[in-house]
């Protein structure tokens, strides 16, 4: 079988090894479609600690289920099932999870062995390409419900900065939840992307005062704007990962009793309804490249070329 495989610090490499199996507990999934994260491409550019190498990196894929007829996506996050985050239902802080494509072989090869637990069932009707979309939707989703936790949305005048997947879901999500919401990128193609949804306010920067804020980029800049263009009593979720520290004005904050809330990954439940949000998503809106290719395609990403698309998929089951 075929891996992708990121051997060190901006070096990949496509290899034939021996098929997978599937231990106890496990199924053989022969994937179909992969998805390329940004944090794939991040992790390709710095490694440690972000992957743990060498890994087959890939945590947004689709694939059959070996012996069957039967398409899943795959929700990459395996949690313990057993500490108090995960009993509570809030499985997307558990300390022991580990992730497909992270800490064990994810997508980017022919076979990949997963525990049963984490595959859902795709509707028959739902293309296996979109599907591939479900796990950065999911994020959005997850996001979404963390800002509803705080304020009812009707109304609420939401301003998103950062137009990719995680924070177009989110816009998709909000919008129909009744916030009046904009979306703020630099890229004009995801501007272009947002309006082609339905988003009416699109463009480089938010403009004006907001009830609430999303950072979805992962940029203390954006967290920055989050934070300066916060009604008093608003709050600004940050999904976006970054390293660097986060500069906040602790009088403004207190004052006008602004709230920060942060959002991470999703639960399992989400992930599954995030299934349905891909629907809302045109295999148009793809950029499809061969695993062969993948060496060169991480290159050209890691360079800044980044595709028109809403992601670039690997047409893993396409030889």
């Amino acid at each position: 079988m075929r891996t992708l495989v990121l051997e060190a610090q901006q070096r990949l490499s496509l290899a034939e090894v021996d098929d997978v199996r599937a231990a106890a507990g496990e199924s053989l999934v022969r994937v179909d479609w992969s998805g390329i994260c940004g944090t794939d491409v991040h992790g390709f550019v710095q490694g440690e600690p972000l992957r743990s190498m060498p890994i087959v990196m890939g945590h947004e894929f689709t694939g059959t289920i070996v012996g069957t007829d039967q398409r899943v996506v795959v929700n990459p996050r395996v949690v313990c099932r057993v500490c108090d985050h995960c009993g509570s239902g809030r499985t997307q802080l558990c300390q022991d999870a580990v992730t497909l494509g992270v800490h064990r072989p994810g997508g980017f090869a022919d076979l990949v062995a997963v525990p049963t637990g984490q595959l859902v069932a795709l509707p028959d009707d739902l293309d296996a390409r979109l599907a591939a979309l479900t796990e950065p939707l999911a994020v959005g989703l997850h996001g979404a419900n963390t800002l509803g936790d705080h304020r009812h949305l009707d109304g609420l005048r939401v301003g998103i900065i950062g137009g990719g997947l995680v924070g177009l879901s989110m816009a998709l999500v909000l919008r129909s939840r009744g916030a009046e919401v904009h979306v703020a990128d630099l890229s004009p193609e995801r501007q272009a992307q947002a309006r082609r949804h339905g988003i009416e306010h699109v463009g480089e920067r938010l403009s004006g005062d907001f009830d609430a804020t999303v950072e979805a980029v992962g940029h203390h800049a954006a967290r920055r704007a989050s934070l300066e263009q916060l009604r008093a009593g608003g709050v600004t979720v940050w999904i976006g990962l970054d390293t660097a520290p986060a500069e906040v004005e602790i009088p403004p904050l207190v004052r006008g009793e602004r709230t920060i809330t942060t959002s991470y990954c999703y639960t399992g439940a989400e992930f599954e309804a995030a299934v349905e949000l891909c629907r809302q998503f045109q295999v148009d809106e793809l950029e499809i490249v061969s695993l062969g290719d993948g060496p060169a395609v991480f290159e050209r990403l890691h360079g800044g070329s980044a595709p028109t698309s809403a992601r670039t998929l690997f047409a893993v089951g396409e030889r």
